[in-house]
Parts: C-alpha cells; sequence; structure tokens
C-alpha cells in the first residue's frame, strides 16, 4: 500500500510540474489578425493571388511545374505568411494598401522555403 501512495505520489508531482512548465513558456506571437475568419480570408486571397502571379510567370512556365505543384507552393506560402504578419503589418496594410517593408523581407524569406520544400528542382537545371 505504501508503494502505491508513493507512486500516486511521485505522478502527481510530475503532473503539477508538467502544468508549471508548460505555463511559464513564452506564449505564442499574437496573430496579426482579429479572428479565424480574417486570418482565412487572408491565406485564401494570397494563395489565389500567388497562384496567379506564378502561372503567368514566364521562367515558372520553362520549368514545367504543375498547376498541383504551384498550388501547393502557394497554400504554403499564403499559410506561412498568415502566421508570420504582425498587428501593425495589418494595420499598415489596411490603412496605405501597400506591403510594409518588414513583411516583403518575411514573404521573401517564406517564399525561398515554400519553393525548396514543395517545388523539385527542374530537370532542366
Amino acid at each position: 500500500m505504501n508503494r502505491y501512495v508513493a507512486v500516486v505520489g511521485v505522478v502527481v508531482i510530475a503532473l503539477s510540474g508538467a502544468a508549471i512548465y508548460w505555463r511559464m513558456q513564452a506564449p505564442a506571437p499574437p496573430s496579426g489578425f482579429t479572428s479565424d475568419q480574417d486570418k482565412d480570408a487572408f491565406i485564401a486571397s494570397a494563395k489565389q493571388s500567388c497562384i496567379a502571379q506564378e502561372t503567368n510567370d514566364p521562367s515558372m512556365k520553362q520549368s514545367g511545374y504543375t498547376e498541383a505543384q504551384i498550388g501547393l507552393y502557394c497554400q504554403c506560402a499564403a499559410e506561412k505568411a498568415a502566421d508570420a504578419i504582425t498587428p501593425d503589418e495589418v494595420q499598415y496594410i489596411a490603412t496605405k494598401r501597400s506591403i510594409p517593408p518588414s513583411f516583403t523581407a518575411k514573404t521573401q524569406a517564406i517564399a525561398q522555403t515554400c519553393r525548396s520544400v514543395t517545388l523539385p528542382k527542374p530537370a532542366n537545371q
């Protein structure tokens, strides 16, 4: 019986420690959007814009990427951009109808990452 009490005590201490640890972790950075609907709308719009841009890019056509591959790339880029945008950048875009330099730098890095993950090297390279 004493062994059972000891095991339960250890489990309770471990769970308490885990709970304290998780509560002390830094919170996730604030989303740039005020609602999930705004974030979803941003992703959908960014994906469609990306697809339109990439399918009309001559280098993409020459590379032989399919519409499905371009769609995966654009989905990746849109989702990562939605995760990276800050409230200040959302406000800047809303008021000035242009992209702030800070967000442009982020999207360039995101595009490079998503391109390397979703688009295979063209056969002619």
